[in-house]
This record gives C-alpha cells, sequence and structure tokens, in this order.
C-alpha cells in the first residue's frame, strides 16, 4: 500500500482548509494511501497551536486536532534517523549549506520508510538526496506522485 508522510506546513494547510491539501487528502484517503506524520512535524505543528492567542482559531485548531491530527499514525524517531540527520546536515554545513535538524528528522524517517514527504517547504527537503516531495499546491497530486512507497 502507498505511504506519504505529511510535514507540519501540510497539516496547517489542511487546517486551514486549503483547496488544493483537502482535494489531495480526499484523493489518497479514496485511493488507499496510507497517511502518518512525524513526531517532529507533529511537535512544529503543536508549537503553533498553542501559540494561538485568538480563541476562536484556538478551538478550530483544536477541533482539527481532534478530528484529524491525532488519528494520524506518528512516526518516532529512532537511533537510525538520528545518525543519519546528523550525517546529511553534517555535510550540508560543511558545504555551506544549512538545513534545519527537524526538516532533516522528517525527511530521514520518510526516507527510511520509503515514504513521500508532502509539504509545501519543498526548498528544504530537495536537499535530502532521494526523497521523494509531494506538493500538492504545485499541481492535483495523483497516486503515482507517490508509487512504489511502501511500508
Amino acid at each position: 500500500m502507498n505511504s506519504i508522510s505529511l510535514d507540519s506546513s501540510a497539516l496547517i494547510e489542511a487546517e486551514r482548509r486549503s483547496p488544493e491539501m483537502l482535494a489531495a487528502l480526499a484523493q489518497w484517503r479514496d485511493s488507499g494511501v496510507r497517511l502518518s506524520i512525524s513526531a517532529v512535524a507533529l511537535a512544529e505543528w503543536c508549537v503553533g497551536w498553542h501559540a494561538v492567542k485568538d480563541p476562536d482559531r484556538k478551538a478550530r485548531a483544536s477541533r482539527f486536532f481532534e478530528s484529524f491530527v491525532d488519528l494520524l499514525p506518528v512516526q518516532h524517531v529512532v537511533k537510525r534517523d538520528a545518525l543519519r540527520t546528523g550525517e546529511i546536515v553534517g555535510k550540508l554545513k560543511a558545504s555551506g549549506v544549512t538545513l534545519e535538524i527537524a526538516d532533516a528528522l522528517i525527511g530521514c524517517q520518510a526516507l527510511r520508510r520509503n515514504r513521500a514527504v508532502v509539504t509545501s517547504n519543498t526548498r528544504h527537503f530537495s536537499q535530502i538526496s532521494g526523497i521523494e516531495i509531494v506538493d500538492p499546491n504545485e499541481k492535483a497530486p495523483d497516486v503515482e506522485d507517490v508509487e512504489g512507497q511502501k511500508d
């Protein structure tokens, strides 16, 4: 079965009811694509959720969490993810390129699990060799966009 990992940017777009993201999620659901989220992406999204001061937005974020985010399987960080992240970020840093550790961890988890990463932050993730990136804002993502992604 095909599998994808949602980045925090994808969660934000879904929460804000982006038509492109909602269409992609519906298509993937109807096609049997398995969705999951990295524990790191979940933490990133939760920072924004808990930083919201407007009570209406906070309530909407809480409903979104209960109805969607809380139902997603979470990919936990393991030693191999941390070691590979350190290698990638270190090599990039040595060549003068900066990559956030959080994005590198999310990417390494997806690579190890053979999952595409759904994100609008393609610039950061594209620095990770071999990663499959799907940006639902660029085009309507087909199931074929995540073909070959097996658990």
